[in-house]
């Protein structure tokens, strides 16, 4: 790590952050027929305008990020999707390379017997989940709950892919327990990603939980405390394809948090962490002390429902941030109507949410940003919204406002991409991926504190599908 002057700091980050140019840089414009705003708020100038007392920190030595080693994931994983609507609606998903101007498929994640369940990926473990359930082929629904299900289990240095079949049901003491995939929470043991499953015997009113190593699929009984352990890093203010938040029980006579473990366990004492000052609300303790909104080896985000209306009547939320690495406490505070984050080499990423009830801005924005013609791999809009806009209250949206904020210096930058469908897809070497509409675009961060001047990677038909990505080999 060293420090670079203006001159010789222009080159290295050229050289290093922009890769392969496409001579597109300054062509950067949402040019379909539903938005034609230019990307917005992006200090494209940042580079340039940086003097000698800036003395901008760069990595040195850090190779440039080919387009060939980029993958996109497309697929939108929903289960709860309305099939009378759409009996022939198929959710596959697959793995997308780069071939000239064009998006092919490497490799399969789902295939149309199966309805597509989730999809997480851990860039941090570099593993990528998909989870798939049995399709009643009569009616297009589940079977059931406990459907048969497989686990595609991605490598994304190496691409590696094996599939672990989940059974049916598991037997303990005698008694048989149908094993439910929905619903499952994912912790890190012994250097291993685990899933655990709910299992239950309906007849019996019975349930247990057990946790599958993604390794070799092999079942073990857990007990309460693997659950101090949890990894929430998988959701989005917008594509929440998967509820990974976990509401935390508080308790007002210790001023603890219970862990947030299903009700089989009796919600064990979860003291650890509570930040100075806070108390647990009586009104709320009964059903939520505090909203665990992202775990991580790195940093604990809590949300104990504060909030506020600003000067614009925005609400303001504010979080608390645990800084596991310097044992310290900070707070985030955020213009949103939704909670939901991932984390990622030190930033803290998602949408800035609105919300509304008036039907006619929920039908402009689900019409004018979400509904274009089907792709192989799902809907272009906002699955849930396709067919009861007009009559869904207090639906949030984007009007295409990203964020990342920096946990260690507590820089927020924010910017407007011109495009309420717009998500951002990876971060990697302070360059972050983001997509607006079918495009993708990267830009450096420059000193934490704001973006240099975007790049176009890719423009195709299936980007508006493609919700995860990220990049092989070292």
């Amino acid at each position: 790590m060293i420090f670079l002057k203006k001159a010789s700091l222009v080159l290295l980050i050229c050289a290093c952050c922009f890769g392969c140019t496409n001579n597109k840089q300054s062509e950067l414009r949402v040019t379909d027929s539903v938005a034609t705003d230019t990307i917005q708020n992006v200090n494209n100038d940042a580079i340039e305008e940086a003097t000698e007392e800036d003395s901008i920190q760069v990595n040195v030595g850090i190779r440039a990020v080919r387009n060939e080693d980029l993958r996109f994931v497309a697929g939108y994983p929903d289960p709860d999707y309305n099939y009378d609507y759409d009996p022939d609606y198929v959710n596959v998903s697959g793995i997308l390379r780069i071939d000239g101007d064009s998006l092919i498929e490497e490799s399969v994640l789902s295939d149309s017997a199966h309805i597509l369940i989730y999809i997480r990926q851990y860039p941090e473990y570099e593993r990528l989940f998909a989870l798939s359930c049995e399709r009643n082929k009569r009616h297009h629904q589940l079977l059931s709950e406990t459907a048969a299900s497989k686990l595609y289990v991605v490598n994304t240095k190496t691409l590696e892919k094996h599939i672990i079949d989940i059974p049916f049901s598991i037997r303990e003491n005698g008694i048989e327990y149908e094993i439910v995939p929905i619903g499952t929470q994912i912790v890190f043991m012994n250097g291993i990603l685990n899933l655990i499953f709910k299992c239950s015997n309906y007849e019996k009113k019975l349930r247990l939980y057990y946790s599958m190593n993604t390794a070799n699929g092999k079942f073990e009984k857990v007990e309460p405390d693997i659950y101090r352990n949890v990894i929430v890093n998988n959701d989005r203010l917008l594509f929440r394809t998967v509820d990974d938040g976990m509401v935390m029980k508080g308790d007002t006579v210790l001023n603890a948090l219970r862990i947030a473990t299903p009700k089989y366990y009796g919600n064990p004492i979860f003291t650890d962490n509570l930040p100075p000052g806070i108390k647990i609300d009586p009104k709320t303790a009964a059903w939520a002390g505090g909203g665990l909104c992202l775990n991580t080896d790195d940093i604990m985000i809590l949300y104990f429902y504060e909030k506020e209306i600003d000067d614009s009547e925005m609400l303001v939320r504010k979080f608390w941030i645990w800084n596991k690495k310097t044992k310290k406490w900070g707070t985030m505070s955020i213009k949103t109507d939704d909670a939901a984050f991932e984390y990622h080499d030190g930033y803290i990423m998602g949408n800035f949410n609105v919300s509304t009830d008036d039907a006619k801005i929920l039908t402009r924005r689900n019409y004018a940003y979400w509904t274009k013609p089907m792709t192989k791999y799902g809907p272009y809009y906002a699955p849930g919204w396709n067919y009861k806009s007009e009559w869904q209250t207090q639906a949030p949206y984007s009007e295409g406002d990203l964020f990342l904020y920096h946990v260690d210096s507590q820089n927020m930058i924010q910017w407007n991409t011109g495009h309420g469908d717009s998500e951002i897809l990876m971060l990697k070497d302070e360059t972050v991926y983001y997509r607006v509409y079918d495009k993708i675009f990267k830009a450096p961060i420059i000193n934490h504190k704001e973006l240099g001047k975007p790049e176009l990677v890719i423009q195709n038909a299936l980007v508006g599908d493609v919700h995860w990505m990220f990049q092989i080999g070292n």
